[in-house]
């Protein structure tokens, strides 16, 4: 069906002016069946008509093109590329319209295999042969721009919008390459332009108010991204709300309450709310709003943020009840079901964990993070083969999924399988080979025997997370896999500070085997999950209009704003 749809769409988009030409296409009986079956999206047989047609008609371009479309669908290029060879070879002069298309097509081609040179080649020979066409000039600015030669884009954008004023590609184009030059008094220009032209593009209001935040003018980038939701929901107005810092934090949830206040019906507005709550690690607020969206609107993915953020409280019970409920609204969602997989993990209970990721995986048997989880919960009951096992499939799934091959190479290493661990900390250290990177290189560096580069690793990691949490449990891990006690359970300790709750796995983690029997790492876990338990009462005694007291030392983790 996906395959249909493409080839509809590609014809839709790139092929439907040349059928309205004047040039005399061809009449034979095959050729003409066969594009009606491809504009219907019968792509087979298509083909049959289309290959009849050669048969007869060995010179007619038309047929190689429209064959050259369907074999590009299917990611078959090596035949596209003959077809679409052949098409250029046959295809009448005069018709400008189709050969340009074709040179376009074959460019396409090539920027799926990768050869730039060659793309940026077919797509010159289109613009000479149609200089008019303003898709030519808008793939060409999009290789310019993933180049970084934005002053080359800028050009293709400002001959779009020569060819096309009222076309709001070309004007966001500008404005994108404005916001990677960081000139934002440009961007906001081109983006205002675009408000302008389309009030109900939301995509012109979230770029907009990324320029504007950039500048520091926070009422107008709130005001913005609440214009952009408003057209309907915006991945980068959402993307942008997640990440907001004071004062635009407190601006912008003012703005959504008068929003859900204005529109009580629609859970948009809470649910972002909620997102924004669960950003800054205010679970309890979030899940509030969370749990108002549900009532407005019961969706699967709400459902699993409620999960998340009850696991991030330690609340298991409660975790597994919005789990539940996600999976009963989408019962094929492997990441809902992953998700209960670890819940079940985190209350210790490692069997129902690995039968419920063997759910998930047999929904998805490409899900690789499915597969490292699997190798984690086997390694917690020693199985290390079946670990190496799974970790191995993991990466065959995914070959850059550094978080395997050092989970690999930790478990060739307890084997004493030196070179293949060795070979897999290497692996890391080329996926990781930039600070923006660094989660599993310091264990890396760790394993190759280069200690002072996994210290220094590490301090990036915890310096750029923002899952404090988390990095600080890992730092432990580190040191006290480098027997060094005393920052071991310093970190440990930080970690807990921060919420980590996942004292099931701290149980079993052999990462703290040389820390564990100690008397401070025993006191440690015994006073915060002490400190979990008395929390947990004081969330489970929630009044129902859903504010609670919580003590002072609220385990909810460290929040994210400035």
């Amino acid at each position: 069906m996906k395959l249909k749809i493409f080839v509809a769409l590609y014809i839709l988009l790139n092929v439907a002016s040349v059928f309205a030409q004047n040039v005399k296409q061809p009449d034979s009986y095959n050729y003409q069946h066969g594009v009606e079956a491809l504009k219907k999206g019968d792509n087979q047989e298509a083909l049959i008509y289309l290959n009849k047609d050669i048969e007869e008609n060995p010179e007619n371009g038309y047929s190689f093109a429209m064959i050259a479309i369907i074999r590009y669908a299917e990611k078959e290029y090596g035949k596209a590329l003959t077809a679409v060879g052949e098409a250029i070879k046959y295809l009448p002069k005069e018709d400008v319209e189709f050969s340009a298309f074709s040179y376009s097509l074959r460019g396409d081609i090539y920027k799926n295999l990768g050869d730039t040179v060659k793309t940026l080649n077919d797509y010159a020979s289109a613009m000479r042969i149609n200089p008019n066409e303003s898709n030519l000039y808008e793939k060409r600015a999009q290789i310019y721009f993933e180049q970084g030669k934005y002053q080359l884009a800028d050009e293709d954008y400002r001959k779009m919008t020569e060819l096309t004023p009222g076309y709001l590609v070309g004007y966001m184009g500008l404005g994108r390459n404005a916001l990677e030059q960081s000139r934002w008094d440009d961007a906001i220009s081109q983006f205002s332009y675009v408000v302008k032209l389309d009030g109900d593009y939301s995509s012109g209001y979230s770029f907009r108010a990324e320029a504007e935040l950039k500048k520091g003018m926070w009422d107008e980038a709130t005001r913005d991204l609440i214009s952009a939701i408003q057209c309907g929901w915006d991945d980068k107005a959402e993307s942008l709300i997640w990440r907001l810092e004071e004062p635009a934090f407190a601006m912008m949830l003012s703005k959504l309450k008068v929003q859900a206040a204005k529109a009580p019906e629609d859970f948009e507005w809470p649910c972002l709310l909620g997102i924004m709550y669960e950003w800054d690690k205010q679970y309890i607020k979030a899940i509030e709003f969370y749990k108002e969206a549900c009532k407005k609107n019961a969706i699967a993915a709400i459902y699993r943020n409620i999960s998340f953020c009850y696991i991030r409280l330690g609340a298991f019970e409660e975790a597994m009840s919005n789990i539940d409920q996600a999976i009963s609204l989408n019962s094929m969602d492997c990441s809902s079901i992953a998700r209960k997989a670890n819940i079940y993990y985190c209350k210790g209970d490692i069997d129902s964990a690995i039968s419920e990721i063997n759910k998930a995986l047999s929904v998805s048997p490409d899900y690789s993070f499915g597969y490292w989880r699997r190798a984690l919960y086997k390694s917690a009951e020693n199985d290390w083969d079946g670990a190496i096992e799974d970790a191995s499939m993991s990466i065959a799934v995914d070959p850059n999924n550094s978080l395997s091959y050092s989970f690999r190479g930790f478990a060739y290493q307890r084997q004493g399988k030196k070179e293949l661990a060795e070979a897999d900390y290497k692996k890391v250290v080329e996926l990781e080979n930039k600070p923006e990177r660094y989660f599993f290189v310091p264990y890396a560096y760790l394993g190759l025997g280069q200690n002072d580069k996994a210290v220094a690793a590490m301090d990036t990691a915890i310096a750029r997370s923002e899952d404090k949490a988390e990095v600080y449990y890992n730092a432990a891990c580190l040191y006290s896999r480098m027997k060094d006690k005393e920052n071991a359970l310093k970190l440990l300790e930080q970690s807990l500070k921060c919420g980590y709750v996942c004292f099931a796995h701290i149980d079993c983690d052999c990462d703290m085997d040389f820390v564990r029997e100690t008397d401070e790492f025993k006191a440690l876990i015994s006073k915060y999950k002490m400190l979990l338990d008395e929390n947990l009462k004081s969330i489970r005694t929630t009044s129902s209009s859903g504010e609670a007291t919580m003590p002072e030392e609220h385990y909810k983790g460290e929040s994210r704003r400035l």
